[in-house]
């Protein structure tokens, strides 16, 4: 059954300028001075340090993008909480203004003899009960964004791709109905990006069309589309990945789609450009996160004892698509290394997320721990202008178990054999810079089945920084020119004693009021049929 197009009054907003976000950006921070969360970190220091940056004059988009996306305690107040969705994914397609602390809409294609990777972040610099009293409402909001991504042919690991320069911008952002969008990059002065658009005009297509100078001079101009061949399914339950006391993330995706990369380069002394034209498979997410204070003071009391001899870390994670076109299905496969721990070659790791999709049955939450995962090949590389060097899988051995198990004549359960495959990247150092600093691997490769030796598809390799230690605001301070003195507000840190006090004063105490209240209830309600009879 086609899905009918879910109207909304038109959401086209004049576009915000860089000194209104500022304004905005610097109100949000007196609303959360006046909302301190109780049993929590102070955010007073976080916002002290953020007035003073946001102040300056003249801010440009990344000084501003940079200082809207640094974690404020309490920053997520004011927000709607991250719940179960109620809507079906398509009617999510628009931004999702007043939910989300940070949103993005992911587009990688895997076109054979070329492939992309391109990320657009939404990043609100204003808390919602703010930019509604300064009139910035509706899907637009009052974001700033950034674009960040990079596409190349296939190469074997050790040649970087053409990597997209990690740009903030201001933007208008249209919308006329909950599954469409049209969104323009307002290009800063002076910038090496010249053109930056991302539009779906009709449900389920999406067009991203992009023109930057890198730093040799070269003119890259890219045209990719993609073009659903089935619905877009959630990738949890009603979209949670996960979701807990008004934070986590919604998360559904377009997993089989068609994809098309047309794509020009034009050297700094050359007459004419290089072309090409490609088409393959690609796939397309739409995600948003909510972080900051939990809302149940029990959980948070909980955290803060978790935290009490070290505190959070950086999360590390592999992401992985693969798509066996010979028996016309896909899987999502995600791990999540403990706190600290590096992703290393020769080791093997339990997934924490697993899906299948299928044309018939949609997605299959499966269990995690029927996929394993063995990192067979890395790289270690030192991106340009990082913290690095950083070493990045580039090969995983994976056994998927529990596929499609049956029962026999007799009625007697029948597992299936483990389904083997190895995923190989194969299209050169596949890098690109997050929003935070932090350097992912975003890149194609091939998928081949063990058990024939064959290609029968291909797949996507994602990973964060596999560095020793938490480097993250070290690159972060490299990117936005910040010195360590200034980030370190920012830094996580142990709970404070007075903190991990009250947290088990609270623990201990909320179990009595509660029964007090029962108690309470029950006496009321006796009394009341007392007075009655």
């Amino acid at each position: 059954m086609q899905h009918q197009q879910s109207p909304v009054p038109s959401h086209s907003t004049s576009i915000p300028t860089l000194a209104e976000l500022q304004h905005a950006f610097l109100a949000s921070l007196s609303y959360y001075e006046k909302h301190q969360a109780a049993l929590t970190r102070s955010s007073k220091k976080q916002i002290e340090t953020l007035r003073q940056l946001a102040s300056k004059p003249h801010l440009t988009a990344q000084q501003l993008g940079v200082l809207a996306g640094l974690p404020v305690t309490n920053g997520n107040k004011g927000f709607r909480p991250i719940e179960p969705s109620s809507e079906a994914p398509i009617d999510t397609t628009q931004l999702q203004y007043g939910q989300a602390t940070v949103e993005w809409y992911f587009l990688t294609g895997n076109c054979g003899s070329v492939a992309f990777t391109f990320i657009l972040f939404a990043i609100p610099c204003a808390t919602p009960p703010v930019a509604e009293q300064l009139g910035l409402t509706g899907p637009a909001g009052a974001y700033i964004y950034c674009l960040a991504g990079g596409y190349g042919p296939r190469a074997k690991p050790g040649t970087l791709w053409n990597v997209f320069p990690t740009t903030y911008l201001t933007g208008h952002y249209a919308s006329t109905s909950r599954s469409t969008f049209a969104w323009t990059g307002i290009v800063p002065p002076n910038s090496p990006v010249q053109q930056a658009s991302l539009t779906s005009s009709t449900m389920g297509q999406f067009n991203l069309q992009l023109s930057w100078v890198d730093a040799g001079q070269t003119q890259h101009t890219v045209n990719a589309t993609l073009h659903s061949r089935i619905p877009p399914t959630f990738n949890g339950p009603d979209g949670c990945v996960p979701c807990a006391s008004g934070l986590g993330t919604l998360y559904w995706s377009y997993t089989n789609m068609a994809s098309t990369l047309e794509w020009s380069q034009k050297a700094h002394e050359a007459k004419t450009p290089t072309s090409g034209t490609a088409s393959g498979s690609g796939w397309f997410d739409h995600q948003w996160l909510q972080a900051g204070v939990v809302r149940s003071l029990i959980l948070r009391s909980v955290l803060n004892l978790s935290r009490v001899s070290k505190p959070a870390s950086a999360l590390r994670w592999v992401w992985l698509n693969l798509r066996d076109e010979v028996r016309n299905e896909q899987f999502m496969v995600v791990i999540n290394p403990k706190a600290r721990e590096l992703i290393q070659v020769n080791h093997t790791y339990t997934s924490t997320s697993f899906n299948r999709y299928t044309d018939q049955k949609g997605v299959e939450l499966l269990k995690p721990k029927q996929a394993t995962l063995y990192v067979s090949a890395a790289r270690q590389i030192k991106p340009p202008g990082s913290s690095g060097p950083y070493t990045f899988p580039t090969q995983y051995y994976l056994t998927l178990t529990g596929l499609d198990s049956h029962t026999d004549q007799a009625n007697t359960h029948v597992p299936p054999p483990p389904r083997k495959y190895v995923l190989t990247a194969e299209f050169g150092d596949s890098l690109l810079r997050l929003p935070n600093g932090a350097w992912n691997w975003e890149g194609s490769g091939s998928l081949v089945d063990v058990s024939t030796g064959q290609q029968v598809g291909v797949g996507f390799l994602e990973s964060n920084q596999m560095a020793a230690g938490d480097t993250l605001f070290q690159d972060l301070q490299r990117m936005a020119g910040l010195s360590a003195a200034t980030l370190k507000p920012f830094k996580p840190v142990k709970t404070s004693a007075g903190t991990s006090i009250l947290s088990v004063l609270y623990l201990l105490v909320w179990p009595v009021l509660l029964g007090l209240l029962i108690g309470l209830v029950v006496w009321a309600v006796k009394a009341t049929k007392g007075k009655a009879n």
